[in-house]
């Protein structure tokens, strides 16, 4: 009998490094909305204690990209480009929201350098993606 939670990744194309950027892109462009729109609820309501403008800009950049994966298994770039991220012991499951966090941490404090493994591992897996037992596949 086969067993179907196991990914075959002798037929899977992975995506290729260019569409990961495109991806943070787009998701960058979402997150100055997010931005610019708070700034302008904020003038609207008045002056709030700068405490406030930090839980803004903490909840835009920090829980945008894990509870996107978490919820919806890729962020909006992602999935207007067809990506998804997926546990690399089975593609049916998304990160919980502990991988998603992790893999948001060591992607942003490595910042380009997490991508570097990319174009050298067969799976197209980034530093992130191994740190955090993540793989990113097409839809």
């Amino acid at each position: 009998m086969e067993n179907k939670d196991h990914i075959s990744f002798a037929v899977q194309e992975f995506p290729p490094l260019l569409n990961r950027i495109k991806a943070a892109m787009i998701d960058l462009i979402i997150i100055l909305i997010i931005f610019s729109l708070s700034s302008i609820l904020i003038d609207v309501l008045g002056d709030p204690p700068n405490w406030v403008r930090g839980m803004i800009f903490i909840f835009s950049i920090y829980l945008y990209e894990p509870m996107m994966l978490t919820f919806f298994g890729g962020t909006l770039g992602h999935l207007l480009l067809g990506l998804r991220i997926r546990r690399m012991e089975n593609q049916h499951d998304k990160l919980n929201i502990f991988q998603a966090s992790g893999r948001f941490l060591v992607k942003y404090l490595l910042s380009w350098i997490s991508f570097l493994t990319v174009a050298t591992n067969s799976k197209k897996r980034a530093i992130h993606d191994l740190a955090s037992g993540s793989i990113v596949l097409y839809k």
